[in-house]
């Protein structure tokens, strides 16, 4: 199911999209929000973000090329990787799509929300 955030351009010529697995985790986090106040955090942290890439869409930290996770790489054909910090020490991962949508606007791709953990697990930080 398409994320309500899924229309929205800005006046650069974005569109951003969800893939998946951040779509399961913005929804479960948007269905827990009203009764558990860590969920409401950051579900709320979610959409400033989502609005911040709106406005500009290499607003978030990005990571060079060889950093890139491999999964990344092989699902979705990221040359591109973005990093977002939410509360509580989450993460946001986008890419920006070299493929344009037909009117032509940039296809900004969120592909995960993340725990701290389940982020350094996927980029290779061990603890210390």
């Amino acid at each position: 199911m398409p994320s309500p955030l899924d229309t929205n351009t800005n006046d650069r010529g974005s569109s951003v999209h969800f893939e998946q697995p951040a779509q399961d985790a913005f929804d479960d986090l948007k269905q827990r929000a009203p009764s558990e106040k860590l969920a409401r955090s950051l579900f709320n942290a979610v959409n400033r973000q989502v609005e911040r890439i709106k406005q500009d869409r290499e607003c978030g930290h990005p990571y060079a090329k060889h950093r890139i996770p491999q999964v990344y790489r092989e699902r979705y054909g990221a040359t591109n990787l973005f990093r977002l910090e939410l509360s509580q020490f989450w993460r946001l991962t986008y890419t920006i799509s070299s493929f344009r949508k037909p009117d032509g606007r940039i296809i900004v791709l969120i592909l995960d929300i993340l725990t701290h953990p389940e982020y350094d697990k996927l980029f290779g930080y061990a603890k210390k």
